[in-house]
């Protein structure tokens, strides 16, 4: 091989090691495990739709037992969205927030998240949860202050 074709070849290689690179997995909080992230739910995991609009947050059910919970979060809005999840004894409209209205992720213990999502998309994540009180919340810029999150029970 030349020169040029030892660069192209290595050029494939390193998009090649970015596309497998470039999956995220949610970082647990310390309460709470990520058993798996993605499209597939685990099969004894309960189940939990999440619609996200302009500018709510709904789930349905709004109390799980502790345990797997495979979270579905669909976007019915015009903008784009995301879905974080909260373990917090915290009202839901009281949480810790950064000086640009954000909910400070740390502060109010993040357990994961299903990053952002385009109008009329769907994602998921799967956590384990243990029993308390948790929020779900959207927290691009300014949702939040719109009122996008609703609280979750975990029993």
């Amino acid at each position: 091989m030349n020169r040029s074709q030892w660069g192209i070849l290595a050029a494939v290689l390193v998009a090649g090691s970015l596309i497998a690179c470039s999956s995220k997995s949610d970082s647990p909080a310390s309460s709470s495990t990520p058993s798996a992230s993605g499209e597939t739910a685990h099969s004894n995991a309960v189940a939990v739709n999440v619609t996200l609009k302009e500018f709510s947050v709904s789930a349905t059910p709004s109390a799980v037992p502790a345990g797997e919970v495979a979270f579905k979060a669909t976007n019915a809005g015009t903008v784009a969205h995301e879905m974080v999840v909260l373990k917090t004894d915290k009202d839901v409209k009281s949480l810790p927030t950064k000086s640009d209205g954000t909910v400070d992720e740390a502060a109010a213990n993040s357990v994961g998240e299903v990053n952002d999502l385009d109008a009329g998309k769907s994602g998921s994540a799967t956590f384990r949860l243990t029993a308390g009180k948790y929020v779900l919340v959207c927290n691009l810029p300014g949702h939040y202050a719109a009122g996008m999150a609703t609280a979750f029970t975990v029993n």
